[in-house]
C-alpha cells in the first residue's frame, strides 16, 4: 500500500488541487495524508470534491493552525474511522483485493518537529489486535492457524507441539463448509473445549464476501473505546514500568474537575513549560515565577519558592523531609489519598491539598496569561473553597 504525507502549510492556495493531482497520477496513493491544511467542516469537503480520492476524514482546526485530512482511494483500502481529535485521527485500514486480509491500525497525528509519535503506535497497535478479530467470509483468505478468528486469539498460540510440515500453510477454508468442519488433513487433535468454541464460531457462506476485522466484544463489531481502554488498563497492571496504577485519584475528596487536573499531573501532561518543550516547541524552560529551575510538573506545584511559601503556611501533615523529597507520582498518591486533617483549619488534608494544586496552577496562569500579581493570597483561597466542598460537597453526597 502506497501512502504519501504532506504538510500543505495551507489548503487554499490556488495551486493545490493541481499538485495533489499531480501527486496522484505520478504515485497512485491508497492513502494520503494532509498535514496544516487550515482547512475543516464543509469548507473542506468542497476542495475534497474536486480531488481523485473518494474518501476522507477532516480533523478541526486549531484556532488558525492545524487541519489534519486523510484523503483515500477506496479501489484500493477500505477505512473506518474509530475516533479523531483535533491532533489526531485514529482509523483502521483493510486493503482491498489479493490481499484483503492484511489490516493497517494507524494512528494519524498533528505533531511538532522534534516528536517522535512510534510509542504511541506500537502500543495503540497491541490494544487494537488484542481487542480485534476476524469474521469469516465464504472467499477468506485466512491461515486456519495464524490468523484470529476466535476471540481467544489465534489457533496456534491456543495449542501446543509441532505442526506436520505444510499444515502451515492450511486455509481457513479447507477444513469447514457446508457440512461443518473436516480435520482430515490436520494431524493435530485439539482439545474438546477449544474444539467446541471452534464450533460455536459463526461463518458465513452464503454471501460472496471475504473477511472482515470487527471488535470481538461489541455486538454490532464496532470499535468501543471502553473496552480498548479496558484492554490497555490490563496491559499496563503488569511488571512493566508504567503500569496503569492511577485508580486512587477517582477516590479523592474533590470536585471533578481538579479529579481530571491530578489525572493529568499524574501523567506530565499539564502544559508547564518543560512539557511544551518536550513536544518539540521552542519556549523557554525556566520558571515564569521564581526563574530559578526548570519550570516542570512537580516545580509549579511544590518546588517553586512561591509554591513552597503557600504550603509552608499550612503546613501538611507530613515531615518536610517526605513532603518536599518525594517524587511527583508519589507526592500526589500520598496527600490526596491522606485521612489526616489539616492542623489550621481542621479539613480533610487531601480535600484540602487537592485545592490547592488547582489554585496554584490558575496562579500561574493568572500571572503568564492575565498579567496579575504572583504574590496573592492563594491560602484564604483555597480554605475557603476546601470549606465549601467540606460542608456542601461531601455533606451532600451522604444526603
Amino acid at each position: 500500500m502506497d501512502m504519501l504525507i504532506w504538510n500543505c502549510r495551507g489548503a487554499l492556495k490556488p495551486t493545490f488541487c493541481n499538485i495533489i493531482a499531480d501527486l496522484a497520477r505520478t504515485h497512485s496513493p491508497a492513502i494520503m495524508i494532509l498535514i496544516e491544511t487550515k482547512v475543516c467542516g464543509d469548507r473542506a469537503k468542497m476542495i475534497v470534491d474536486k480531488l481523485p480520492f473518494d474518501g476522507a476524514i477532516f480533523a478541526n482546526t486549531i484556532g488558525l493552525s492545524g487541519g489534519l485530512w486523510l484523503l483515500w482511494d477506496s479501489s484500493q483500502v477500505a477505512v473506518v474511522e474509530l475516533s479523531s481529535t483535533e491532533q489526531e485521527i485514529h482509523v483502521v485500514c483493510t486493503l482491498a483485493h489479493a490481499l484483503q486480509r492484511d489490516v493497517f491500525f494507524g494512528k494519524i497525528c498533528l505533531r511538532l518537529p522534534g516528536f517522535t509519535p512510534c510509542p504511541g503506535w506500537w502500543q495503540g497497535e497491541s490494544v487494537f489486535k488484542k481487542g480485534s478479530k476476524w469474521i469469516v467470509g465464504k472467499e477468506s483468505n485466512l491461515s486456519l492457524w495464524y490468523d484470529k478468528w476466535l476471540d481467544k486469539g489465534a489457533l496456534r498460540s491456543l495449542i501446543e507441539g509441532p505442526l506436520n510440515r505444510g499444515e502451515e500453510h492450511i486455509k481457513l477454508k479447507e477444513v469447514v463448509n457446508f457440512s461443518g468442519w473436516d480435520w482430515q488433513s490436520c494431524s493435530f487433535t485439539l482439545p474438546d473445549k477449544l474444539r467446541m468454541e471452534v464450533k460455536a464460531t459463526p461463518i458465513s457462506f452464503t454471501a460472496q464476501n471475504f473477511e472482515q476485522i470487527t471488535w470481538s466484544s461489541s455486538p454490532s463489531g464496532k470499535f468501543e473505546l471502553k473496552d480498548a481502554y479496558k484492554i490497555a488498563k490490563m496491559e499496563e497492571t503488569g511488571n512493566s514500568p508504567g503500569r496503569f496504577n492511577g485508580d486512587w485519584i477517582w477516590k479523592v475528596p474533590t470536585i471533578p474537575k481538579i479529579l481530571c487536573f491530578i489525572w493529568q499531573c499524574f501523567y506530565n501532561s499539564i502544559p508547564v513549560r518543560a512539557v511544551l518543550a518536550s513536544r518539540g516547541m521552542e519556549v523557554p524552560i525556566s520558571c515564569l515565577l521564581c526563574d530559578d529551575g526548570t519550570e516542570n510538573v512537580i516545580h509549579v506545584l511544590r518546588d517553586c519558592g512561591s509554591a513552597r511559601s503557600f504550603w509552608d503556611s499550612f503546613p501538611p501533615p507530613f515531615p518536610t523531609a517526605v513532603f518536599y523529597r518525594t517524587n511527583l507520582i508519589d507526592w500526589l498518591r500520598l496527600n490526596c489519598g491522606s485521612t489526616k486533617s489539616c492542623v489550621s483549619t481542621n479539613l480533610n488534608w487531601g480535600t484540602v491539598f487537592s485545592f490547592g494544586i488547582w489554585s496554584l496552577w490558575l496562579r500561574r496562569n493568572g500571572v503568564l496569561f492575565r498579567g496579575e500579581r504572583p504574590n496573592r493570597n492563594v491560602r484564604e483561597e483555597v480554605i475557603s473553597k476546601a470549606t465549601e466542598f467540606a460542608y456542601v460537597g461531601i455533606n451532600g453526597k451522604k444526603t
